[in-house]
């Protein structure tokens, strides 16, 4: 069974799309429950292509370590800061996840109305 955190091999094509070539990547989290969709992030053992401003993760390992931290440590630190950013929850997530619940209160809100307005003909009709 997969799990978030986990590297796999998956093929990843060509440029040219003459072909494939396995490679690992980093599970990140799965994107579709039907389906076996995951995001992923490939993993390189090439240093040299990393790029200023993008690849932080590595950048701030190596401030880690510049600063007396072990590399061990350094690198749990960086695991432990990306999975508290997993975590948090954003204005963006939150609001997904509202949204079914608002079209749920709107619906009930009309369905209330209409109630309300049959019982106030109804009493209407009984008064006069």
């Amino acid at each position: 069974m997969k799990r978030a955190g986990q590297i796999a091999l998956t093929p990843f094509p060509n440029t040219d799309l003459s072909g494939s070539k396995r490679r690992p990547v980093l599970l990140i989290r799965q994107a579709s429950i039907r389906f076996d969709d995951w995001l992923v992030c490939m993993v390189s053992s090439q240093l040299h292509q990393a790029e200023t401003g993008f690849d932080d993760t590595l950048e701030l390992v190596d401030k880690l370590k510049t600063a007396g931290f072990a590399p061990e440590q350094a690198e749990a630190v960086v695991r432990a800061i990306g999975t508290a950013q997993d975590e948090h929850v954003t204005k963006a997530n939150l609001e997904q996840a509202l949204a079914p619940i608002r079209t749920d209160l709107t619906l009930l809100k009309w369905m209330m109305g209409a109630v309300l307005a049959g019982i106030v003909s109804l009493i209407i009709k009984a008064l006069l």
